[in-house]
């Protein structure tokens, strides 16, 4: 944990901030990628704690803002959150191009994902001494060392390291495991668990949420309903997911004065991956079968910028978001995980933001408390 979250933290930001020593012969006025210096340092550390309050509790300690707290005990899980979490899409039109590659993959890696791991193994293999000043290679050849070990550790680690052996264990846990009973709840199996608030009786819904649900459903009778009618349900405010995060929704943070928001999924629809912001849990029977479905009316983001997706190697997803104006209706077991929404720039559009390490917190058995709401 030390090299992602300290060890590596410190060698980006020292370099992006100018404050890493170096060569007397090295020039910092030609150093293109330090950029975290003066008004956009402050400017960066205020973006940096505005978006950490939309940081759902299940990403533990939030970053501050750097260019005020970094050197007042700040937390390694506060690096991690902040570099690899915020920092893809925080530092993109921030970094020059030629080390926005880095930062954006990051977040990827640690998230194990495959295609970022050969991009940045490519990127590696690809760098020769011929390729830098004097100066850079001195600097470069400290450097690759550490970013083999970025790439590799993953493997190193599981195989020789203090975690060696330990995935069977995690397994173990994880299956053994009893998930705790929660008075009032609804157990709908493989993990799910619906959490109330709920409402004591069916309400009727009407307006855009209406709407969305009567679509539903006549999609799923096979005909129109009556000429007037509309839905009767009765909403539920959380659910807890199989792998121990508990998502809310619209219905229930609207009644919070103080929340970081946890209404965010993604979920699979036609084995394509979305994102939606949940806005109340719900049951229905659909009468052709006779079977009870566990449903969830969600506001959908727009498919991710593709310009950004691209440029980003996969690791910013920008989405837009409609509102009532993209409602639709899915079902509860589509639920992968919960998800942060980060608003950015002026146009309304929002980056997605996982919490890191979910794999393994999943393996661990480690889940959020389902009273602490």
């Amino acid at each position: 944990m030390h090299l992602f979250a300290l060890n590596l933290s410190d060698l980006f930001l020292s370099l992006w901030r100018g404050t890493m020593q170096c060569d007397p012969d090295d020039d910092k006025s030609t150093w293109d990628w330090m950029v975290l210096v003066g008004d956009v340092w402050k400017r960066h550390g205020e973006d940096v704690a505005k978006a950490a309050k939309h940081l759902p509790s299940y990403f533990d300690k939030p970053p501050r803002n750097p260019a005020e707290k970094m050197n007042s005990g700040y937390k390694a899980q506060e690096f991690l959150n902040y570099l690899y979490v915020l920092g893809p899409a925080l530092l993109r039109d921030i970094l020059p191009k030629s080390v926005k590659f880095l930062a954006t993959n990051s977040n990827a890696h640690i998230n194990c994902s495959v295609k970022s791991t050969w991009i940045l193994s490519a990127f590696i293999i690809s760098v020769k001494p011929r390729d830098f000043s004097s100066a850079d290679k001195v600097c470069m050849h400290s450097c690759i060392p550490v970013l083999r070990r970025f790439v590799l550790g993953r493997e190193d680690t599981a195989a020789n390291g203090p975690w060696r052996g330990r995935s069977g264990i995690l397994g173990r846990k994880s299956s053994s495991t009893q998930i705790p009973r929660y008075a009032g709840a609804e157990d709908l199996g493989n993990g799910f668990i619906l959490l109330r608030a709920r409402d004591e009786f069916h309400q009727r819904v009407d307006g855009e949420y209406g709407l969305a649900i009567l679509t539903f459903l006549e999609e799923e009778e096979g005909e129109a309903a009556k000429e007037g009618w509309f839905p009767r349900v009765a909403r539920w405010a959380r659910l807890r997911l199989p792998n121990g995060q508990i998502v809310r929704s619209v219905w229930k943070e609207s009644k919070m004065a103080t929340a970081r928001p946890a209404r965010n999924v993604k979920y699979l629809y036609d084995k394509e991956v979305r994102y939606g912001e949940v806005q109340f849990f719900f049951q229905a029977t659909i009468n052709k079968t006779g079977k009870e479905h566990s449903l969830a009316l969600v506001s959908v983001y727009s498919d991710p910028d593709p310009e950004i997706l691209e440029e980003s190697y996969g690791t910013v997803i920008q989405c837009d978001y409609f509102g009532e104006e993209a409602l639709d209706v899915i079902a509860i077991g589509d639920i992968q995980a919960g998800v942060a929404m980060i608003p950015i720039g002026e146009d309304g559009a929002y980056f997605v933001a996982e919490k890191l390490g979910l794999d393994i917190d999943t393996m661990a058995g480690t889940e959020e408390d389902m009273h602490a709401d």
